[in-house]
């Protein structure tokens, strides 16, 4: 089912049936896509290269009782039946967590054409073990009209590594506004503090460990 008009909710399927090697994957339903997804176009990564793609950003709750691994995806559709695809993104969610998932164009191009986009599930696998990297001291206070968070970002274990630090910020409808990141290296059992100041109308915001690379 589509989306009739922006910024209406992006239809959802879930789909959890592509197995992976070897690994069960969690029961049909474990995770959920909200249907309140937010269609949008934006600057891409730094905005003085001025590249501008048409993207969506839609949250998954993790409902099971064990950490998972969550790949979304989907593609975007316009009134005339058009569609785009959309790159999936796979992010860890904790058990009972929510996170916020970024689908670029796959060709990174605008799209005023969109209506809506279709959004599935299309993998959970459980997670063989916690991040290594943690988010801790959290504080989320409004500032103006808008949402500011800030928090200490820790790498657990010995060895050095770098990590993708993701704060999403949603409206007080509960639809995510935007998700802003930073790269955060740090050495073993090191600390850094991150802050992140979200869009004028944020009512809500987190921050969040995304991909991990030791």
């Amino acid at each position: 089912m589509w989306s009739p008009s922006l910024p209406a909710a992006c239809a959802v399927l879930l789909a959890l049936g592509c197995k992976g090697a070897g690994t069960a994957e969690l029961p049909e339903g474990t995770v959920v896509v909200s249907d309140k997804a937010h269609l949008r176009t934006d600057v891409l990564g730094d905005p003085a290269a001025g590249q501008r793609s048409t993207f969506i950003l839609v949250d998954a709750d993790n409902r099971g009782s064990v950490d998972a691994y969550v790949t979304v995806d989907g593609e975007m559709a316009a009134a005339d039946g058009r569609t785009w695809p959309l790159v999936g993104e796979r992010l860890f969610i904790p058990a009972g967590a929510t996170r916020t998932f970024v689908l670029l164009d796959e060709a990174k191009a605008e799209r005023p054409e969109a209506t809506g986009a279709q959004v599935r599930a299309l993998r959970a696998l459980p997670a063989p073990r916690p991040l290594a990297m943690v988010v801790s001291d959290l504080h989320v206070f409004t500032d103006g009209d808008k949402m500011v968070a800030a928090a200490t970002v820790t790498n657990t274990i010995d060895k050095p590594g770098q990590a993708m630090v993701l704060a999403p910020f949603h409206d007080r409808d509960g639809r995510p506004m935007a998700r802003q990141h930073t790269l955060v290296k740090l050495g073993g059992g090191k600390q850094l503090n991150v802050r992140f100041v979200g869009p004028v109308g944020s009512t809500k915001a987190d921050i969040v460990v995304g991909e991990i690379l030791y």
